[in-house]
């Protein structure tokens, strides 16, 4: 599809995925995911009657208001703003997080939150809350895995 090999869905509609730019977190974690698919992305790139998103918000409105159309988002997005979009399986495997914590999804980003070795008072409460069930729990809610890390070893 990417490439324009096929441009029809099996329905008759029209196969649009929406590409992000290149140096977009996601494109690039999709390019290292497979040669094959990084290949085609390149040549998407190059494909005049392709759309890109240039915000995480454009892209998910184009999927959901465009027929026939796809894309690729963070998950963590798409439950924070209650999106409508279906995670699709990936070789069969469903996307939740506890497949990913075993190892079975293979689809992720990694977050990292850091801080100055000198970090302003006011830095460190916010970090601790982060960190703590709270704040796990706020994160896995927005369908990540929850952060390890804190306090930092001496």
């Amino acid at each position: 599809i990417y490439r324009g090999r096929r441009i029809d869905w099996s329905d008759g509609r029209r196969c649009r995925p929406i590409l992000r730019p290149a140096k977009d977190a996601d494109t690039m974690a999709l390019r290292e995911f497979a040669p094959e698919l990084a290949e085609a992305l390149d040549v998407a790139a190059t494909r005049a009657d392709l759309q890109v998103a240039l915000t995480n918000q454009e892209n998910t409105e184009i999927v959901q208001s465009m027929s026939g159309a796809f894309g690729y988002a963070p998950r963590a997005q798409l439950e924070s703003e209650r999106s409508r979009l279906r995670i699709l399986r990936f070789n069969g495997v469903e996307p939740t997080t506890s497949m990913l914590a075993a190892g079975r999804y293979p689809l992720a980003l990694s977050f990292s939150l850091v801080i100055r070795p000198d970090p302003a008072d006011e830095a460190i409460p916010f970090v601790e809350f982060v960190f703590s069930a709270t704040g796990r729990t706020i994160i896995e809610r927005s369908g990540n895995l929850a952060v390890t890390g804190w306090p930092p070893a001496p």
